[in-house]
Parts: C-alpha cells; structure tokens; sequence
C-alpha cells in the first residue's frame, strides 16, 4: 500500500483513473471488501472479485488446530474463507485455458 498498511477507496478509485488499460481484473480479499468499489467508474471494462460485500465480515479458516506453520502453533487463524477457496481452485484450473468475461 503506498501509505502504509491501508488504502482507501478514493484513493484506490485515484489509482485506477490514472492507470491506461483495456481491461481490468482486480481481486480484493478483507472484511466489507466491496465496498472499496463504490464509485467504480463505468466507462472502462473492470471487472471486481471481492470476498464479501460492503456490509459483511470476511470468514476465517485455518484455525485453531489448524493453525500451525513450521511445527509452532500461530494462535491465530491462516487463511480467509473465500482466499483459500479461490486459490486452491485456481490451482486444479489451466490459466492457459480459462478465461474471465463479464
């Protein structure tokens, strides 16, 4: 983040109009991340995959029991829902063969 550790959607929205692109594919994985695309302009072909929509709480996995790296218990949870979920199936995916539309 060019701040920090946050960035805000009018920053990001700054981001995106200062960007030359055809298309535009962008991925956001937080808690309310939808609403980071409220005044996602109209005149370009973006498309938005966001964990949850601007309301609700992103869902944690990896907990608990789960929740150990190298052997060391981490006391918190891993890995996000909707994240893991993604990757792995982008991982059983060909990139080469499948596409993105609208």
């Amino acid at each position: 983040m060019p701040h920090g550790n946050s960035i805000f959607a009018d920053e990001l929205m700054e981001a995106i109009s200062q960007i030359e692109f055809n298309q535009m594919m962008i991925y956001v994985d937080s808690a309310q991340s939808a609403s980071m695309f409220q005044d996602l302009p109209t005149d370009r072909e973006i498309i938005v995959m966001t964990a949850t929509d601007a309301a609700e709480a992103s869902y944690s996995t990896y907990c608990l029991d789960e929740s150990v790296a190298d052997g060391a218990r981490m006391g918190t949870c891993l890995g996000d829902s909707f994240s893991v979920n993604w990757m792995q199936n982008t991982e059983s995916l060909n990139p080469k063969r499948e596409l993105v539309s609208s």
